[in-house]
């Protein structure tokens, strides 16, 4: 239970911000997800990734946003090019 209420809102670590924790990610090399509003601050295109169009109807998955964390978002699945 103190566990539970240790841990920041959403699962971010406790003192990190959106930016810090995409950083991690993107140097793990990790697919993102990322909602309309959180893309944009993304320079993809500097780290190696590609927005990823899964289906021809539709461009969007639809996850948790890892920017801003929000739930069951509309977003861009962006995954590491080789």
């Amino acid at each position: 239970m103190k566990a539970r209420a240790a841990e920041a809102p959403h699962n971010l670590p406790r003192g990190r911000n959106a930016g810090s924790w995409i950083s991690d990610l993107v140097t793990l090399g990790k697919a993102l997800t990322l909602c309309s509003s959180c893309w944009p601050k993304f320079n993809f295109k500097r780290y190696g990734y590609q927005p990823t169009v899964l289906t021809a109807t539709s461009k969007h998955v639809i996850g948790d946003c890892d920017g801003c964390r929000e739930r069951l978002q509309r977003c861009t699945l962006f995954v590491k090019q080789l």
